[in-house]
């Protein structure tokens, strides 16, 4: 569901839930008939931006819009990765992880 999801989004030009299609299921998972808007304004949690311009998934626009609508962002950083490295690519431990476990380690 995760490339359906994607493609939905891509094709709607849109940031929202899945779409399940029928909307008794819809209604079921969102008690609306339309999945609901992603309000990245409106995220509470704490948030940390990593972003690569290797990733050719991911904009700098995209980097731009998110570091302005995030309210609660607590840190960005840059890491040369491509978009598929970030799951399986050999320096993503050093690259990545270490740093969102650092990262995770701050706020908790």
């Amino acid at each position: 569901y995760t490339l359906l999801h994607y493609a939905q989004m891509v094709n709607q030009k849109s940031f929202a839930a899945y779409n399940w299609r029928a909307e008794e299921e819809n209604l079921a998972r969102y008690q609306i008939t339309k999945p609901p808007d992603y309000v990245i304004t409106e995220m509470e949690v704490p948030c940390a931006l990593f972003w690569s311009e290797r990733d050719n998934m991911a904009s700098s626009a995209d980097v731009k819009r998110l570091r302005e609508e995030v309210r609660n962002l607590q840190s960005v950083e840059k890491v040369d990765l491509s978009h598929i490295d970030y799951l399986w690519g050999e320096h993503a431990h050093e690259e990545l992880y270490q740093k969102i476990l650092t990262s995770l380690s701050s706020v908790v």
